[in-house]
């Protein structure tokens, strides 16, 4: 998420997809350790990417520029 530039509206819309598609097939969504992902943990997720991208832009790296592309390469 570091290399683009509206990292959280991206991680909204995948978040919102994927509990879409969950419930609309019957599935249940996971992260990436196996761990059923609910709505309250999503919004935590997003508070940590939130987190990140301050602290990001706090030493002159804009989520998506290039010194962010560069670092995350």
């Amino acid at each position: 998420m570091p290399r683009v530039a509206d990292g959280l509206a991206a991680f909204d819309r995948m978040a919102a997809l994927g509990l879409d598609l969950a419930e609309r097939l019957g599935g249940q969504l996971v992260d990436d350790g196996g761990r059923p992902a609910s709505r309250a943990s999503l919004a935590r997720e997003r508070q940590n990417l939130e987190a990140i991208y301050a602290r990001m832009a706090a030493r002159g790296i804009p989520a998506g520029g290039d010194r962010a592309l560069r670092l995350f390469a």
